[in-house]
């Protein structure tokens, strides 16, 4: 039988893929994008499983700005209010960088989308509106996957007239639904319901994590994210810039140990500690999304470095 033969397989509360995953404790950090750049475009009405070529965007429109955000190694996203609001007939695009030395996200505005093809990046870090709140990205893409529209939408909407709050397509991440990605840091949570989301806003707008639901920081390896909340988690160490990578280095047998330099704040004051990873070659198999096969991404074991 070949794939298109195949039946769909059918999601079930028992298979969806965010209810397995929490089911089997699967571990949260090291699972945040890598990306360090960011195109958010205010798109409203429907998407599909490819939302940038599925949604109302003219096609040739869809396929040039996808092609260049991959060129610049940014990662675009489809933006809309939660309700599904037709939107203004002036709209919005946001540039962010979530590095981990600096961050910065510009706001421009349009009516065609065919005026985003005149956008050059670089100029818009220069010349476009400096957005200087926190701006909130819900994953709610239910033609992705089921789960993102199921735990995303009611996420989105309890939220929403708390901050600036956008639903957004796919941020990867399936299996953790409801996902939120806090700008500019590109800050990753998973497995958010309503009342951590409130939380997490709350504690976003005061400079802390929440590290129950952190997947992990956007711009850093899956390695680093994870290597990072170890140390946070073991410390309880939440404010957003008391640990900062500053080094890595490879171990045997595809080990790395990285580096940090952490703000523990009272008498020990600012201090360095490194951390060892390893893949965990032993997790089992687990699928990423409701319709996919077994695969097997990275897991990570973590300890204090010991020489």
């Amino acid at each position: 039988m070949t794939n298109q033969q195949r039946p769909a397989r059918e999601v079930t509360l028992e298979r969806a893929c965010s209810h397995v995953s929490a089911a089997r404790g699967e571990a949260l950090p090291g699972t945040a994008s890598t990306v360090r750049d960011w195109v958010l475009v205010e798109q409203p009405g429907a998407w599909g499983q490819e939302a940038v070529v599925q949604s109302d965007l003219p096609s040739a429109v869809a396929r040039e700005l996808q092609w260049r955000a991959d060129a610049a190694s940014a990662r675009l996203l489809l933006i809309r209010r939660p309700g599904r609001d037709r939107g203004a007939p002036a709209r919005s695009a946001f540039v962010i960088h979530s590095g981990p030395d600096e961050t910065w996200q510009r706001r421009v505005t349009f009516r065609d989308p065919a005026e985003l093809l005149d956008l050059d990046l670089a100029a818009v870090r220069r010349h476009g509106d400096d957005v200087g709140h926190p701006l909130y990205a819900v994953c709610t893409n239910g033609k992705h996957d089921l789960c993102c529209a199921v735990a995303g939408l009611p996420l989105a909407r309890s939220l929403a007239g708390l901050a600036d709050v956008w639903e957004c397509s796919h941020v990867g991440g399936d299996r953790f639904a409801a996902n939120l990605v806090c700008f500019p840091e590109g800050l990753y949570y998973g497995r958010v319901t309503p009342a951590a989301g409130r939380q997490i806003l709350r504690d976003h707008q005061r400079g802390q994590l929440v590290l129950d639901h952190f997947r992990g920081r956007a711009g850093q390896s899956f390695a680093a994210q994870a290597a990072e909340s170890f140390l946070r988690r073991e410390h309880a160490v939440t404010g957003l810039t008391d640990v900062l990578l500053h080094g890595h280095e490879p171990l045997d047998g595809g080990a790395q140990r990285f580096r940090f330099r952490v703000h523990l704040g009272g008498p020990v004051g600012l201090t360095e500690m490194s951390v060892d990873v390893s893949v965990d070659r032993a997790a089992p198999a687990r699928r990423l999304t409701c319709r996919g096969e077994a695969t097997n991404p990275p897991a990570y074991r973590t300890a204090w470095a010991t020489a």
